[in-house]
């Protein structure tokens, strides 16, 4: 199974009611400075700020907004494979997700 957590050094910034994405520190060097996210990528980033599985973060959506079905598992999915593909979020199988994750890379 592979857990999923935030890459140290990137903030999840809110401006005027706009999410972004900051690379600061060692994270510029693995990932684009700077992206916008909406607010659903942004409720799942929070819950990365702590490592995290698809089926964590399917759960934590479900809690949320009550819902659960086959659409939100693809679009977590493809948040997964977005942001690990583009350096935001790593991804490691069989760690331990009640650890708050390594902050040395």
């Amino acid at each position: 199974m592979t857990v999923y957590r935030c890459r140290p050094g990137v903030l999840l910034v809110e401006i005027c009611g706009e999410y972004l994405l900051v690379a600061a520190e060692e994270a510029r060097s693995s990932c684009p400075y700077v992206r916008q996210i909406n607010r659903s990528a942004a409720f799942l980033w929070k819950r990365l700020m702590r490592t995290a599985t698809a089926e964590d973060l399917e759960n934590a959506i479900f809690e949320a907004y009550k819902v659960r079905n086959a659409d939100v598992r693809k679009d977590i999915a493809a948040f997964l494979k977005d942001m690990t593909e583009s350096g935001y979020i790593l991804g490691e199988d069989g760690i331990d997700n009640k650890n708050e994750g390594d902050k040395n890379d």
